[in-house]
């Protein structure tokens, strides 16, 4: 059973190598917010690509989680709050439909110096935050795409340093 699975998964945190969470056709058998709770309490070492997908009211869910993923490779969080994370080998982060401060995000993408490939869609929060000596140096960066109001586009990318020839695609929303 599904119950069966969670319990399972629940049990072997610290071992799992890819996992999803959230958005289903049937009512979860586990709360995100279970879910999150869990992932928090350890140190996910093996983990190397994690999908939350909320299911719950992301205004609602004023979280403190961290995710401790030292080998983490892809992660994606949409539609829920913004989860910060520990994840020095990220290559791919995706954020969609998330509510958080500019100064957090920043904060993470300072954290992932191998990132790859970074998408962000439909955030909400205050990104008109001035923070002078903050540069993030992304040096492998190849491609960002951008789909937000043009104020939080360029809030965002007059923080990043980018390669030359990373591939920029904005949609204005």
């Amino acid at each position: 059973t599904a119950s069966e699975c969670v319990d399972v998964a629940l049990d072997n945190l610290r071992r799992l190598e890819s996992l999803i969470i959230g958005r289903t056709q049937q009512p979860p058998p586990l709360p995100l917010s279970r879910w999150l709770d869990a992932l928090s309490s350890v140190q996910l070492s093996c983990l190397q690509h994690l999908h939350v997908y909320g299911t719950e009211d992301r205004r609602s869910m004023m979280r403190r989680d961290f995710l401790d993923t030292p080998s983490l490779i892809t992660l994606t969080i949409d539609s829920t709050q913004y989860l910060s994370f520990n994840a020095p080998t990220l290559r791919s982060l995706v954020l969609v439909r998330i509510s958080a401060p500019l100064v957090r995000i920043l904060e993470a993408l300072r954290s992932t110096p191998l990132l790859e490939e970074l998408e962000i869609t439909q955030t909400h929060s205050d990104w008109t935050t001035d923070m002078k000596d903050m540069a993030i140096h992304l040096p492998r960066l190849a491609a960002a795409r951008l789909y937000n109001s043009i104020e939080d586009v360029c809030n965002l990318w007059r923080y990043i340093h980018a390669p030359l020839m990373c591939h920029v695609a904005i949609r204005l929303l």
